[in-house]
């Protein structure tokens, strides 16, 4: 699969520690997008949400909630590019 340039770098900006993410973008791998939609959900538990919100550090669940959103909106642009180039 071919990645865009720019695609690459925001991905390993996001996945700065993701050696096995970074290694299926530089090699064209088709993989990337299983990691990615793994590593596209929220990293907090419920149990987590609530303790946030009980000690009012909603600023918490929002910063992770945001991440989240920029995580999953690489794995739908992922999708697009796996979509074009598999006609």
């Amino acid at each position: 699969m071919k990645y865009p340039p720019d695609f690459v770098k925001r991905v390993k900006e996001i996945f700065p520690d993701n050696e096995k993410l970074h290694e299926t973008l530089d090699h064209g791998i088709e993989y990337a997008g299983r990691y990615l939609y793994e590593d596209s959900r929220i990293k907090m538990t419920s149990a987590e949400i609530v303790r946030a919100f009980e000690k009012g550090d909603q600023q918490c669940v929002l910063k992770a909630a945001k991440q989240a959103a920029e995580r999953e909106k690489l794995h739908h642009e992922w999708c697009l590019l796996w979509k074009a180039q598999h006609p």
